[in-house]
């Protein structure tokens, strides 16, 4: 066995080794997310409020982009590379949580909601080109 093979296989492990720690991260930081959420949900049936209700929508939007983020991260692991659809919905999750907040706002710019806006449909359309031209796995 060569050296710079030996060096290889080093690095793989280290790799496997950093990939692992970061998946028990994430699925600890989605467990204590959801935790959150559903306490806060159960604080909220006892003292409705629209502010409440907007807490948790946007808790609930961020463990989705966890949960996106943790697709990206399982399918490199996988694959040893990222899928431009998986990179597309993380993005899109980000988007739309961010134009949730500005409409919720109420005092976002019509500009910024436009471009927002748009930034969504040029995912969506990207989203769906990478879908039907997408290389076959073998």
């Amino acid at each position: 066995m060569t050296t710079a093979s030996q060096l290889e296989r080093v690095q793989r492990r280290i790799m496997d080794a950093i990939i692992g720690v970061l998946v028990f991260l994430v699925l600890i930081s989605l467990a204590w997310a959801a935790l959150t959420v559903a306490s806060d949900l159960i604080r909220s049936i006892g003292q409705p409020s629209f502010e409440r209700f907007k807490a948790v929508t946007l808790e609930i939007l961020t463990i989705f982009i966890f949960i996106e983020m943790f697709t990206l991260l399982l399918d490199y692991v996988k694959n040893q590379r990222l899928c431009l659809t998986n990179i597309v919905d993380a993005t899109l999750a980000v988007v739309l949580r961010e134009l949730w907040v500005q409409i919720w706002a109420g005092e976002s710019a019509w500009e910024l909601l436009l471009a927002l806006s748009g930034v969504v449909v040029a995912l969506a359309v990207l989203r769906v080109a990478s879908m039907k031209y997408s290389v076959q796995e073998a």
